[in-house]
């Protein structure tokens, strides 16, 4: 078994023609993890259930499912790619990305110190 494969993917999910819920954890660092529910939902008319917006909100949900999974597959691979690099040990960044984020806006405040302020100036 591979280290991607032994990270928790989503464990539970719900798909009905009206609306999706998926429940999952998320890394959120070394033995941390944060616990996601996302729900969406279509506005439709409850007594006619063969309407176009029933149809559309099944293929809608699929489309979210699978959007709402490569996500969390994503997130899970940057961050188990940093746990067993230990990158989270030695900068505190769970990605190299977002390690490249933070020096991009430590190098916008060097360059214009007005972007530190907290409020905008007098």
């Amino acid at each position: 078994m591979s280290a991607h494969e032994e990270i928790p993917m989503p464990f539970s999910l719900s798909v009905f023609p009206e609306h999706v819920q998926a429940f999952s954890l998320v890394p959120a660092g070394p033995r941390e993890c944060r616990f996601y529910i996302r729900s969406y939902g279509h506005a439709f008319n409850p007594e006619d259930m063969n309407t176009p917006a029933i149809e559309a909100a099944r293929i809608a949900n699929i489309q979210l499912l699978w959007e709402s999974l490569h996500e969390d597959i994503r997130v899970n691979y940057i961050c188990q790619d940093s746990v067993s690099s230990r990158l989270f040990d030695q900068t505190g960044v769970f990605s190299i990305a977002e390690f490249d984020v933070a020096k991009f806006q430590e190098a916008i405040r060097l360059k214009l110190p007005i972007t530190s302020c907290q409020r905008k100036p007098l």
